[in-house]
């Protein structure tokens, strides 16, 4: 990915695709240290400062791999931002952190807190279910198919697949397959549409799990 960060043959836009992969894989020292560089203002993405939104992904990767300047960079950014879109991606953000209690509040403010704008929830759901946090996000994951019908009658169209792509894409394990098979065989009548949306997920949750137990 670096390399084709760097790579000068290449448009702006196959470069901020490549670094928008980083982004979302980072974890060596070299693939970090090249994000905390563009953060800081000393590297640039073909001659540009980063911006905002790509600022705040950062950050945000920085906080899910519980990274040891996720705290100070994330009190950085709330401070240097100041745009209309900053309370928002400062509540998106947080909601990576690798902190069960931190989990445990974001879910309980998705259904208790009235004053929480549904599209602030909405896009925190990947935040809240990164990947390498499956094994913290797993106790949430029948809680969060309880509450489906829920869902469909209280929140938008497009709030309840996000919800479900969220939760089940969240994870990667046999475990969190059998806690989806229990809660359908649990759920007879769920409405078809919920239905469908729930085995689309559950089949792709199952073909990573194949992929991951398989032997070569």
């Amino acid at each position: 990915m670096l390399t084709r960060i760097d790579d000068i043959r290449l448009g702006y836009g196959l470069r901020k695709d490549a670094l928008d992969r980083l982004i979302a894989t980072a974890r060596t020292s070299l693939a970090l240290d090249r994000l905390r560089t563009l953060l800081a203002g000393r590297a640039t993405l073909v001659g540009i400062a980063i911006r905002q939104p790509t600022r705040w992904a950062i950050v945000r990767r920085l906080i899910a791999i519980g990274a040891p300047d996720a705290a100070t960079v994330y009190a950085a950014e709330q401070q240097l931002d100041r745009s209309s879109e900053a309370v928002k991606d400062a509540f998106v953000a947080h909601a990576a952190t690798p902190d069960r209690a931190v989990k445990a509040a974001y879910f309980t403010r998705y259904f208790d807190d009235a004053t929480l704008n549904e599209a602030w929830a909405s896009e925190s759901l990947g935040a809240f279910n990164t990947i390498e946090q499956a094994p913290l996000t797993l106790p949430f994951l029948r809680p969060a198919l309880d509450r489906l019908e829920w869902i469909r009658q209280n929140r938008r169209i497009f709030f309840l697949p996000a919800w479900i792509d969220a939760f089940i894409g969240g994870q990667r394990d046999a475990a969190a397959l059998d806690v989806v098979d229990r809660f359908l065989e649990a759920h007879p009548a769920l409405p078809i549409d919920v239905r469908r949306k729930v085995l689309t997920a559950r089949d792709e949750l199952a073909l990573t799990v194949r992929i991951r137990t398989a032997r070569f």
